[in-house]
């Protein structure tokens, strides 16, 4: 029996490899993502960075995520080669979601399908790295099978 004044809403998202015409729409949820975790946010070298990895993918890829026609996230994953892990492997680099849009198995669905499309292009892993402080992104991953590197992964800046 319905509930009088109950409505179920299903919102579905569209999930697609980005373009330099998604541009000014992707740096403004960049600039969401900088913001939300306190990064350095510099407009003209991000614009300059994204607009690179547009238009070289043997770069890495950005898939942009939408929900009625409004940008809500990105995932953006990084080639490199690995001896290790026989070839052409990939760093899910950044991955975020507006607020709005987190909880409804939206961030299930975009990995499905950065998986798929990369699985497809012969890319064997995926490495990623989480934020402690992130337990529900934590936990998505772990759902999708990813598992925590005996490694830690280091940094270091050259400029």
């Amino acid at each position: 029996m319905a509930q009088r004044g109950l409505w179920f809403v299903t919102v579905t998202s569209e999930t697609r490899v980005a373009t330099l015409a998604d541009l000014p729409g992707l740096l403004a949820v960049v600039r969401q993502f900088y913001q939300h975790f306190e990064f350095s946010w510099h407009e003209e070298r991000k614009r300059k960075l994204l607009e690179e990895l547009l238009i070289r993918p043997e770069l890495g890829r950005l898939w942009l995520v939408s929900q009625d026609k409004k940008i809500v996230g990105y995932a953006l994953v990084a080639f490199w080669f690995s001896l290790e892990f026989d070839g052409r492997t990939a760093l899910l680099d950044e991955f975020f979601l507006v607020p709005e849009a987190r909880g409804g198995g939206t961030g299930n669905a975009v990995l499905e399908v950065v998986e798929s499309e990369l699985r497809q292009d012969g890319i064997r892993v995926i490495r990623l790295e989480v934020d402690r402080a992130q337990a529900r992104a934590a936990t998505l991953y772990a759902r999708r099978g990813y598992v925590a590197s005996a490694r830690e992964l280091w940094c270091k800046e050259l400029s």
